[in-house]
């Protein structure tokens, strides 16, 4: 049985959102695919998407949008930074076995390498424990 990687930074950016948008109970329901460019990859990477949290307020019920990472193609792979969550995220994605490597200082920042489409899937993990704060 032959097995092909996807190994195109385009394709497993449109993978990683189709899995995001497939999913539609909590808490990957309350993640949109916000602010879509239609980009190839590039070395330094082109911003493809971001990835907005949806949270509905206790006491009256408002929703409210922030923000939770961007995602940025490669010409080989898919890069995710994440801005919110980190201390959830970065235990994850080592379990899960994603090439995770904290940035920045103020802000701190995590990136997440998506080097094939399996890693699309991998990330869904990190971004359900983000998510079920």
């Amino acid at each position: 049985m032959v097995v092909e990687r996807v190994r195109d930074g385009r394709r497993i950016a449109q993978l990683f959102a189709g899995e995001i948008r497939g999913h539609t109970r909590d808490p990957l329901a309350r993640l949109s695919i916000v602010d879509v460019e239609d980009v190839e990859g590039c070395s330094g990477g082109a911003f493809a998407f971001g990835i907005d949290e949806t949270a509905v307020a206790r006491t009256d019920g408002s929703a409210r949008s922030a923000r939770l990472a961007d995602v940025y193609v490669h010409e080989t792979q898919a890069r995710v930074v994440l801005s919110d969550g980190l201390d959830r995220a970065e235990p994850v994605a080592r379990e899960l076995g994603l090439d995770a490597e904290r940035r920045g200082a103020d802000p701190p920042e995590l990136h997440l390498l998506l080097a094939d489409g399996v890693d699309a899937k991998r990330a869904l993990g990190v971004f359900s424990a983000v998510a079920a704060r």
